[in-house]
């Protein structure tokens, strides 16, 4: 969790850190992630190159704090899986089908990432910690994501199984609403929902 600014300095530099932010994706999302300098970032914030530079040393490191913003935006939204007051078909799918519209609303910043992925480990490895701690919360509550008791094969088998489900959740969240999908978003909708209710609370997948 982020520490919140406790003085008016503190809660300044957070500030300029949010506009810089909100620069950063702006000329990210025009002109893509590699053809973006620290000096447009700087002009399209209203601010200096070296004050840009107090803050983050170069555009790596600006992307990735712009992943973990969004990452621990992501963390609150399976949350609100782990906390669902009756984990059916029902729900599940309508928690589906909000993650997959929240993505899409958000469809510049997805693409963002996925252009930078493949050639920047650090990238990854952010997403790895991502999968490995969305686990974990969901393992709070639901025994197909609890990797605690378990050992050897079977608790690599399991590790698999929810990593998968995980990775193709995103998948799907991240390409369902394109037009070029190629695929029923409702029939992705349907049968990923009966497979994560399946998992969840086994047996139950289908109404």
């Amino acid at each position: 969790m982020t520490a919140q600014p406790t003085t008016l300095r503190d809660q300044r530099r957070e500030t300029t850190r949010a506009w810089i932010r909100k620069a950063a994706r702006v000329c990210f999302e025009r002109e893509g992630a590699g053809n973006v300098s620290m000096e447009m970032v700087a002009a399209e914030a209203g601010i200096r190159r070296a004050t840009l530079y107090l803050y983050y040393p170069g555009k790596n490191a600006l992307l990735l704090d712009l992943l973990a913003q969004s990452l621990r935006a992501t963390h609150g939204i399976y949350l609100q899986l782990r906390d669902l007051s009756e984990p059916n078909l029902v729900q599940v799918r309508h928690w589906l089908a909000s993650y997959a519209a929240e993505v899409a609303e958000h469809s510049a910043a997805v693409d963002l990432f996925r252009a930078d992925i493949h050639s920047n480990a650090e990238l990854r490895q952010m997403l790895r910690q991502h999968i490995e701690l969305t686990m974990s919360l969901l393992g709070e509550r639901y025994a197909c994501f609890d990797l605690g008791g378990i050992q050897g094969e079977a608790r690599e088998r399991r590790r698999f199984e929810a990593s998968s489900m995980l990775r193709e959740i995103e998948a799907f969240c991240a390409d369902s609403w394109r037009d070029d999908y190629g695929l029923s978003p409702a029939a992705g909708l349907d049968i990923l929902a009966e497979r994560l209710t399946g998992m969840l609370v086994p047996g139950s997948g289908r109404a």
